[in-house]
């Protein structure tokens, strides 16, 4: 077994001792990595790196650190002068209930703009990539049915990535992946429209030309899989928070609550334009004539209005 050279750990006393079941009152876990230490974490996380080390240890003794790396994080390679234990991702398969693990403070501030920012360009790759199946257009009207659009959120590791370059930890951005996938698949289960008055121009168009413009169609975002009701931020802060496990902490909880007050009005502002007859034109129906049963992908020149930040 791996061991530092003599003299270079030291047992806290019994009084001084942190428990191993002791987590930092409003911090999150960061599982280390080969190439990490605590100059790295500090830069991470916006925290000086002897704040990290008191906040895990109540101490800044390097040998008693030492110690708490062993026994509680699981660190079982020195440095090369063998002075010290570093971080390696071999540290989380240790037999402490804290293996690899070091505890932070975030700043939920950052985060937040990093996770809207991920989240607008996200959602907005997520409606490019969508396919949109059994729509039906008579005359003017237009019908959507709940379930006929389908897409993925195929952009998960940038919205990670985007998130810890934001100062989150690895396990709070898959977390948040995790929610907005859900909310995704949600969302993709439950749209659907029904606008008798949106599209009068289609009603005089006979495929021979191009399509006349069409006003958009707003796509709104559906509380569940049965229900139809739009998400609030009362159905959302909860459900971000028990994604991430931080619903005792008050400044995640005031992040939690601005990020879903943002995302349920942000999808009421996003009102794609889906340009129906652009769509159906390859088909060549005429006024009157029903179209449905086809898969049809959204055009390329459709923007996505931006959500405000």
């Amino acid at each position: 077994m791996p061991q530092l050279k003599p003299g270079n750990e030291k047992k806290p006393s019994p009084v001084t001792l942190v428990p191993i079941s002791y987590t930092p009152p409003n911090s999150i876990p960061h599982l280390i990595a080969d190439g990490e230490n605590w100059q790295s974490l500090a830069a991470r996380y916006g925290l000086p790196a002897v704040d990290i080390i008191e906040m895990n240890f109540k101490t800044t003794d390097p040998y008693e650190i030492n110690w708490y790396l062993r026994e509680y994080v699981s660190c079982n390679t020195p440095t090369a002068d063998g002075y010290n234990w570093r971080f390696s991702t071999a540290a989380r398969n240790g037999p402490s209930p804290r293996a690899g693990k070091i505890f932070v403070i975030p700043n939920w501030t950052t985060i937040l703009r990093a996770a809207k920012e991920a989240t607008r360009d996200s959602v907005a790759d997520w409606f490019r990539g969508a396919l949109i199946r059994g729509a039906q257009v008579r005359g003017s009207a237009l019908t959507i049915p709940i379930g006929s659009v389908s897409s993925v959120f195929t952009t998960r590791w940038q919205f990670t990535q985007r998130l810890r370059n934001g100062g989150a930890s690895d396990q709070v951005a898959e977390k948040w992946a995790d929610f907005l996938d859900m909310i995704l698949r949600s969302y993709t289960g439950q749209i659907h429209t029904n606008v008798p008055n949106a599209y009068p121009p289609y009603a005089n168009w006979n495929a021979s030309t191009s399509p006349p413009p069409m006003h958009a169609t707003p796509f709104m975002l559906l509380q569940d899989m049965s229900g139809h009701n739009y998400v609030s931020r009362g159905f959302l802060r909860p459900q971000l928070q028990q994604y991430l496990g931080n619903a005792g902490d008050p400044a995640a909880t005031s992040m939690a609550n601005a990020y879903a007050v943002w995302l349920s009005s942000g999808f009421e502002i996003i009102r794609p334009a889906v340009k129906v007859t652009q769509m159906l034109a390859t088909v060549h129906k005429f006024p009157g004539q029903l179209v449905s049963g086809e898969a049809f992908a959204p055009p390329a020149s459709i923007t996505i209005p931006p959500i405000p930040l």
